[in-house]
């Protein structure tokens, strides 16, 4: 068996019983002890056939990366890029404005509708752009992101935005993720 997975898996005390999203918070202490692929395929066996974890949860604790960066680093990468793009010293939350929040209950506002109210409310690029990280954070996944950002520019397009503003919701990183994918 794995000597750095029977470590975690009894320091934390991990077991089979438990759920998936349990699990995922030790994926990041499975990936920094376990630097290559031959050290992770070796681990995920050692999950599922000594400690008896599903094929789900092995996927969960140690996803496959395939040689790209792992998505839920992008992510959070992506949400630190969006909270320091609105509260730098460059770029002041105005007041009475709240940074949209990219979860569920939020998302009753379609694509098209956030283009118009973007128009509507006359928001300024940065705000434009603020928006439109809200609107990747939403996403799944890069390549849902790339695509709601898309979505985004055309409804612009169709609208008649300017050039300006439908370069504010370019993010090359999300789409060259999308294009990894």
């Amino acid at each position: 068996m794995s000597a750095v997975t029977t470590k975690i898996v009894e320091k934390y005390t991990l077991t089979p019983k438990m759920d998936a999203s349990e699990l995922s918070q030790y994926t990041s202490e499975f990936l920094k002890n376990l630097t290559d692929d031959r050290k992770r395929n070796q681990a995920r066996r050692c999950l599922r056939d000594g400690f008896k974890f599903s094929s789900e949860q092995v996927s969960v604790i140690i996803p496959n990366q395939r040689g790209r960066v792992n998505k839920t680093k992008v992510m959070h990468e992506v949400l630190c890029s969006a909270v320091n793009l609105a509260t730098s010293d460059s770029y002041q939350v105005p007041d009475g404005y709240q940074i949209p929040d990219p979860t569920p209950q939020n998302s009753e506002e379609t694509i098209g509708d956030l283009a118009q109210r973007i128009l509507r409310d006359k928001l300024s690029v940065k705000d434009v752009r603020v928006e439109a990280y809200a609107l990747v954070l939403s996403a799944p996944n890069a390549n849902a992101s790339s695509s709601r950002l898309s979505r985004l520019r055309r409804e612009l397009r169709n609208l008649g935005a300017s050039s300006e503003i439908i370069d504010a919701t370019k993010f090359p990183e999300i789409t060259k993720e999308a294009n990894e994918i």
